[in-house]
């Protein structure tokens, strides 16, 4: 009998070489590599060390690669010099972290100081993870190296600068290295467990821990003993009611701040662009239109269209005073939603001193608010917590889901989310998109740190993608039944690819928030690295509690709401982030110190109240004052008591200005531009409606604002345009698209026209098509006003 022959490979276990009998088939090629990456894993950090060494250097080559080859014409710009510095200087840090890394080769220590401070198996990660991350900045190489080119066309409206290189830069250092510190540290520890192959390798990274914190589904509703029902039942009925207080204080501070009554036929602020870029919309779908599509197109949400047409005409009125209720509707239930997350997400404390803060110090939710002097007015048309609310709903109520799941409250739970989401991503495209990556960025973060299996995690998004789904299907279907489909999902999606381009896009211009738009990238970069860690000893954190998680999914949600003020760069478009903003600051103060070693309740309470104090530098003083917080404070109470003692206006006696509303119908100014008082354009909009009457009209332009003013007030019937021209036509080509469909197919069909300047494209080819059309000139304050009335 021949003895066995010791064959050099992995065991049945994967823990050493295994004796095999003679005869025995060969180990296969794959099974060779796996043997070969685990003895890696277990050699420590100095193979993954030289990996990161390695990849810094090629990633430098290949920066200076793409820095010198995409670049315009002519010498070479500034910003292609500074990238081939930048990686010139990295690779001369790998090469000289590869000597380094042979020189201390030939020095065998047993342990080092480096050990005691951070173990090696930490160490390994972090080499493992700056191996894997540093390709990925090829991308910002590339779209900066792009940014160079002026742009192929010529946008409208706004200026173009190509961003998505600060976009690629800011993600990467926000979310990147806490998705791949967590990703590094699982791949290892499952590696260490030695799989028998590559699948079971690859399967360990998605299962879920089983360390003393790890609990079954539905494990932290189950503390008392399975012999003491009425402790359970005292335990459940105390949850009961701390969410129902905290749903009860949430809605009740929402009514106190944002709720009606509004008193807004009172309010005589002037009219702006950003409001009469609705009206268009309204009144073709008053005339017979399909929302959102064709004359009623618009580049916001398509569900906020709709649902305030829907409440001007059976809720409030159909006039720009209803407009303002309606919106004040949406502002009012975008904060009661958001302030029921917080308490929800965070607990009753945390929830209410959030919410406390966003309604007095922070200024996200002052854009539209009750005024110290007694009226409630802001940024009509624009500001509107809707457009984030679903988004950071679904972020931070998520990993609740997860715990829940795979379970009927699960489901119950990820469906209700859904449909939350699927509604505000109707109402607003914001959600839709920061709602679904911040969902899978959420879902990857709890299996990849053990804290979630895959299965729970892919039940919960399931439930939540079927709520979603039971939203936005018969909202395609619609469309689909009315041919309009393609049209729909077109504007969607319009003004988001756009802005990801560059349209729009600009620097920071300046202003009161300058510290918080220039300190809050970094900011969230310094905790979402801090978030991953545990102290004593230094550990990559595995199998997260429920303070870490709330911690990571507040960063997540503030940090995809950042990343639009980033594009826009301006204090309205920055107020989104600053949504979050507080829900940062109180979940940082209150989990990171405990988190990173604090053990003692003062030291933790004094670094609390240190983050709370610091975050306040961010701001402008005057936001945090005594007199302005208490300010704020009073003038709901104040402002509608004032207000309901003052005399209610007389109904309006005109079409134009029931239009206007009553109250702003006697406004001394109307919109903005050169002064002309509010009756003087109500007498023209009547005289405007008393000249064309029903007739198809096309409003070519507004000399203080968009045609939908015009429209609108003088209750005009629009011309079948395929799309409005100044709310989706976005650059050159697509205006020589849309001249080019008016002239073929709009004009045919329109019998009147109104315009400033006979001089304007349209006016001209109306002419040229009708020559013999009736010119009626009218005035807007000093400027001409025309009507061209087609013949016959």
């Amino acid at each position: 009998m021949e003895p066995p022959l010791t064959v050099k490979g992995a065991a049945q276990d994967g823990t050493g070489p295994s004796t095999v009998p003679a005869g025995t088939p060969p180990v296969r090629p794959s099974a060779r590599r796996l043997d070969r990456m685990l003895r890696i894993v277990d050699e420590g950090p100095r193979p993954f060390y030289r990996a990161a060494i390695v990849s810094l250097a090629l990633t430098s080559v290949l920066a200076v690669t793409i820095a010198a080859l995409i670049r315009p014409p002519g010498a070479l710009p500034w910003p292609q010099q500074d990238m081939i510095a930048g990686a010139l200087a990295a690779l001369c840090l790998s090469a000289a972290g590869g000597i380094a890394s042979l020189v201390m080769a030939r020095r065998s220590r047993p342990a080092s100081r480096l050990d005691r401070v951070v173990a090696p198996r930490e160490r390994a990660a972090i080499w493992l993870a700056l191996a894997a991350w540093f390709p990925f900045l090829l991308i910002v190489v590339y779209f900066r190296a792009e940014a160079t080119f002026p742009p192929s066309v010529q946008w409208l409206y706004y200026g173009f600068t190509d961003k998505r290189w600060v976009s690629a830069c800011y993600l990467l250092g926000v979310l990147g290295p806490m998705i791949f510190l967590t990703t590094a540290a699982r791949v290892l520890t499952v590696g260490r467990g030695h799989p028998a192959t590559w699948r079971a390798w690859f399967a360990g990274l998605f299962r879920r821990n089983g360390g003393a914190a790890s609990q079954p589904p539905g494990a932290e509703h189950a503390s008392d003993a399975p012999g003491e029902p009425t402790g359970r039942w005292r335990s459940q009925v105390g949850r009961i009611l701390t969410v129902a207080a905290g749903l009860a204080t949430a809605l009740g501070l929402a009514w106190y701040f944002f709720g009606p009554p509004w008193y807004l036929t009172q309010n005589t602020s002037v009219v702006t662009p950003q409001e009469d870029l609705w009206l268009n919309g309204f009144q073709a779908i008053a005339r017979g239109h399909l929302s959102y599509t064709g004359p009623a197109a618009i580049q916001y949400g398509p569900g906020t269209q709709s649902v305030a047409y829907w409440l001007m005409r059976h809720v409030t009125s159909f006039s720009m005073v209803g407009f303002r209720e309606a919106w004040a509707l949406f502002t009012w239930v975008g904060v009661s939603i958001l302030f029921a997350v917080f308490f929800l997400a965070f607990g009753y404390a945390r929830g209410l001193a959030v919410s406390l803060l966003s309604a007095l110090v922070y200024p996200a939710l002052q854009q539209i608010a009750f005024r110290a002097g007694g009226t409630f007015d802001g940024y009509w048309g624009w500001a509107n917590p809707l457009r984030y609310a679903g988004m950071i709903a679904l972020v931070l109520l998520l990993p609740a889901v997860v715990r829940r799941s795979p379970s009927w409250r699960g489901a119950a739970a990820g469906a209700a989310i859904g449909v939350l989401w699927g509604v505000t991503s109707y109402l607003a495209q914001e959600n839709l998109i920061a709602g679904a990556i911040g969902a899978l960025v959420i879902g990857a973060l709890l299996m990849l740190s053990g804290t979630s299996s895959w299965r729970a995690v892919r039940a919960a998004l399931a439930a939540t993608l079927g709520g979603f789904l039971l939203v936005w299907l018969p909202v395609l279907a619609f469309y689909a039944v009315h041919s309009d489909l393609g049209q729909f999902l077109s504007l969607y999606f319009l003004l988001p690819r756009a802005l990801a381009q560059g349209f729009g896009n600009a620097s920071w211009p300046g202003g009161t928030l300058t510290a918080i738009f220039y300190a809050l990238p970094f900011l969230l970069a310094v905790i979402a690295f801090l978030a991953v860690f545990q102290v004593r000893p230094v550990r990559i954190a595995a199998d997260w509690s429920k303070e870490r998680v709330r911690l990571v999914v507040t960063l997540v949600a503030t940090a995809l709401l950042c990343q639009g003020a980033l594009l826009r760069s301006d204090g309205s478009d920055l107020t989104g982030a600053l949504l979050m903003v507080p829900a940062l600051v109180i979940m940082t103060a209150t989990v990171l110190p405990r988190q990173l070693g604090a053990q003692r309740r003062v030291t933790v309470a004094i670094a609390g109240v240190a983050v709370v104090v610091a975050s306040f530098a961010l701001l402008p003083y005057q936001s945090f004052t005594w007199a302005s917080v208490r300010s704020v404070a009073e003038a709901p109470y104040l402002d509608r008591q004032q207000l309901a003692a003052a005399p209610r206006p007389s109904m309006p006696g005109t079409l134009a200005a029931s239009r206007v509303g009553a109250g702003l119908d006697g406004a001394l100014l109307c919109c903005q531009g050169p002064p002309v008082p509010m009756p003087d354009v109500i007498r023209l909009m009547n005289r405007i409606h008393a000249i064309i009457g029903s007739r198809t009209t096309y409003v070519a332009d507004f000399a203080h604002g968009y045609p939908g003013f015009v429209y609108f007030v003088a209750d005009l019937t629009p011309a079948p345009v395929q799309a409005d021209k100044y709310n989706t036509i976005l650059n050159e080509p697509q205006l020589m698209a849309y001249m080019a469909y008016f002239r073929a197919s709009v004009l045919p069909q329109t019998q009147a026209l109104v315009t400033g300047s006979l001089s304007t494209p349209e006016a001209r080819f109306f002419l040229q098509r009708y020559p013999g059309a009736r010119r009626i000139l009218l005035h807007f304050g000093r400027k001409p006003y025309y009507v061209l009335l087609r013949q016959g």
